[in-house]
C-alpha cells in the first residue's frame, strides 16, 4: 500500500513540531491524497496522516458517488440496448473507474497478501514475499477470483438497480480498513501503514464505524445490512489474525480489507436485492 505520488515518511519536509497548524479540512485533503487520484500529492508529516484516517470513510462516500453516478449516467445513455449489456458495461466501467481513482493501490495490496498468504511463510519471509514487486501465482488467482467476482456481483447489482450498494461499499471498504488499523495498532511495521496505525485510536474507529452504519442502513437493505457486517468483521478478524500471526499488520493487509469489504458489499446487495 504505497501510492506512487506520495512521500515517504523519510521524505517529508516537516513534523508534528514543525508543520503549521492544519484545519479539519486539511485532513480530508491528505485523505484524499493519499487514497486516490482526487487530492493533491503534498508533503505530510506522519502525524497528519494518522489524523487524517477519520476522514477515510468520506473518502470512500466520495468515490463511491463518482463511480456509480458514471455507471447510472452509461445505463441511462445507453437505454436503448438490453439491459443485461448495459450492467455488464456498466460493471466493467465501475471497477475500472474505481481502481483507476484510487490508482490501483488496494489491489496490489490484495496481490501482495495473497502471494504472502498462499506461501505458507511465516515470520520475516512472509513479509519478503509481500514486498516482492514479481507476482506469483497466488497473486494472480487472487486479483483473478476477487476481480472476476466483483464484475460479476457488480453486473448483478446494477441489473437489480441496486445504486445504493455501489455508493456504499467503498465507505464500507475505508471503514473496514479503520477497524483493522485499531486491531493491530501495536503491530506497527516500518512504512505508511504504520503512520495509519497510530490515529486508529478508539474513538477514532468507533466514529468510522457509526458513519458507515448510519450510511449502509439508508443505503441498502438491513439485511444486506446485517449480512455484509457480519461478513466484514470475519475479513477484518481474519487478516488481523494473519498480522499478529507473523508480527505486523501492514498497508497491504489494510488495502486487502478494503477490497474485500467492497465484494461483500456487493455480494450482500446480490443476496437481498
Amino acid at each position: 500500500m504505497t501510492p506512487g505520488e506520495q512521500p515517504t515518511p523519510d521524505s517529508s519536509s516537516t513534523t508534528d513540531k514543525t508543520a503549521p497548524p492544519a484545519s479539519r479540512m486539511d485532513g480530508a485533503a491528505i485523505a484524499l491524497g493519499f487514497l486516490t487520484r482526487l487530492g493533491p500529492a503534498r508533503v505530510f508529516s506522519p502525524g497528519a496522516l494518522a489524523r487524517s484516517i477519520v476522514w477515510f470513510p468520506f473518502v470512500g462516500l466520495v468515490v463511491g458517488a463518482i463511480c456509480a453516478a458514471a455507471v447510472y449516467g452509461l445505463v441511462a445513455l445507453a437505454a436503448g440496448a438490453p439491459m443485461g449489456a448495459r450492467a455488464t458495461a456498466g460493471a466493467v466501467l465501475y471497477v475500472a473507474l474505481a481502481a483507476w481513482l484510487t490508482r490501483g493501490l488496494h489491489w496490489d495490496g490484495l496481490a501482495d497478501v495473497a502471494d504472502a498468504w498462499g506461501s505458507g511463510a511465516r515470520g520475516e519471509r512472509f513479509w519478503e514475499i509481500m514486498k516482492d514487486s514479481r507476482s506469483g501465482a497466488f497473486a494472480v488467482f487472487g486479483l483473478v477470483l476477487v476481480g472476476g467476482g466483483q464484475l460479476l456481483l457488480v453486473r448483478e447489482v446494477i441489473s437489480l438497480g441496486g445504486w445504493g450498494a455501489l455508493v456504499f461499499a467503498p465507505i464500507a471498504g475505508r471503514a473496514a480498513c479503520v477497524c483493522l488499523a485499531w486491531a493491530g495498532r501495536t503491530l506497527g511495521r516500518p512504512g505508511l501503514g504504520q503512520m495509519l496505525l497510530a490515529g486508529a485510536t478508539p474513538l477514532i474507529t468507533i466514529f468510522c464505524v457509526l458513519q458507515a452504519k448510519v450510511v449502509g442502513l439508508m443505503l441498502i437493505r438491513w439485511e444486506a445490512y446485517v449480512l455484509s457486517f457480519i461478513l466484514g468483521l470475519v475479513v477484518v478478524w481474519g487478516l488481523s489474525r494473519l498480522g499478529k500471526r507473523n508480527g505486523a499488520v501492514n498497508g497491504d493487509l489494510m488495502g486487502a480489507s478494503i477490497v474485500c469489504a467492497e465484494t461483500i458489499i456487493f455480494f450482500a446487495a446480490c443476496v437481498f436485492p
